[in-house]
């Protein structure tokens, strides 16, 4: 072959072409993504909204069909899947393998925001995604545990030390926390004394409304500067709420004191979390899209072990799985590999040409 009397004739210019190829490989090799699988992403488009308290059919009539029939026109559309459940409407779309993504997902969040305004007022605000491959799983899965701490206790070191302290790591998109404990102040309200006074659920949940918000009023102009004016009237304690005015009908003032009891308690838990049997808050934290799971993974260790010195005395931070590991091990034994072919390679060839 002609490349190879070239090379023999002239071993120099042979060897700097190689020399060049490494230094080429060398620099490629450096810039490449660590991704445990391919980035492959499906055409795929998800819309999900949420409508507390609807049967299964309201959620069919009113949110479904209007959402299939507006995501039917966008071009592209391969197929349709929705599922109606109680209180949830979810909505897949799939386009053909030529789609723009990212024009297709902006014309879904198009129809939907359109469908929004006449959609029912007790309806959620639409979530649109695109389905992400491997960027779906976390990267990293923490845990706290605090064997003397009460479970609003850790739930707030959790909120608010942890999670912000992981947030600020460097090619960390999001962090889903499992487990936490919520303040919630639940109003009872009596029936009798709602009928006394002649009023319903409805006038309570509009007198709560009016009276824990804050408004603004405008500008106070002076000869050398501005104000802004507002209305304070978020309610700051729990038992404030109880002199919020419900109805002041025949000069009589009627509080929220007198219709019932409140009392501040942890909401119901939507999800718990355990490790080891004991109770837990769990982290998933995932990565960006583009970000390195291997460097992502290290900064989110290195985090985990400067949280673990200003945590209190028995609260631990457990690190339970860390899948850029498992992406570095395998990075690891890639590595191996190609050195082991390159002696190999040199070896071989050694043992033919005997030079």
């Amino acid at each position: 072959m002609w490349i190879t009397r070239v090379s023999i004739n002239n071993p120099v210019f042979a060897a700097m072409v190689m020399i060049a190829l490494c230094v080429l490989g060398l620099f490629s090799y450096a810039q490449l993504r660590v991704e445990r699988l391919p980035d492959i992403s499906p055409p795929v488009a998800f819309v999900s909204v949420a409508y507390p308290g609807a049967s299964a059919e309201a959620i069919e009539v009113e949110i479904t069909k209007p959402v299939e029939l507006a995501l039917n026109g966008i071009a592209g559309v391969k197929m349709l899947r929705s599922t109606s459940r109680e209180g949830r409407s979810e909505t897949v779309v799939e386009f053909r393998l030529d789609a723009d993504m990212g024009r297709a997902v902006q014309d879904v969040r198009d129809k939907v925001s359109v469908l929004q305004a006449g959609f029912p007022r007790e309806v959620r605000a639409p979530f649109v995604s695109r389905f992400d491959g491997d960027n779906a799983q976390p990267a990293v899965y923490l845990s706290l545990t605090g064997s003397d701490r009460s479970p609003r206790e850790l739930s707030l070191l959790a909120d608010q030390v942890v999670r912000k302290r992981l947030e600020r790591v460097v090619g960390v998109a999001r962090i889903d926390v499992g487990g936490l404990t919520v303040r919630q102040i639940r109003i009872d309200l009596d029936p009798q004394r709602l009928r006394a006074h002649q009023l319903t659920p409805a006038d309570v949940a509009a007198a709560l409304k009016r009276a824990n918000t804050d408004v603004p009023v405008g500008l106070l102009e002076g000869a050398q500067a501005q104000s802004i004016v507002r209305v304070e009237g978020k309610v700051r304690e729990a038992r404030a709420f109880a002199d919020v005015v419900v109805s002041t009908r025949g000069g009589a003032v009627v509080r929220l004191g007198d219709l019932g009891e409140l009392t501040e308690r942890e909401q119901e838990p939507t999800s718990l979390a355990r490790l080891d049997g004991v109770p837990a808050i769990n982290f998933n934290v995932f990565k960006q899209q583009d970000a390195n799971i291997v460097e992502t993974g290290e900064g989110i260790k290195e985090a985990a072990d400067e949280l673990r010195k200003a945590l209190p005395p028995g609260v631990a931070l457990r690190l339970v799985y860390a899948d850029s590991d498992w992406v570095r091990d395998s990075l690891a034994g890639v590595k191996r590999t190609l050195v082991e072919g390159a002696l190999l390679t040199i070896a071989i060839v050694f043992l033919f040409l005997h030079s």
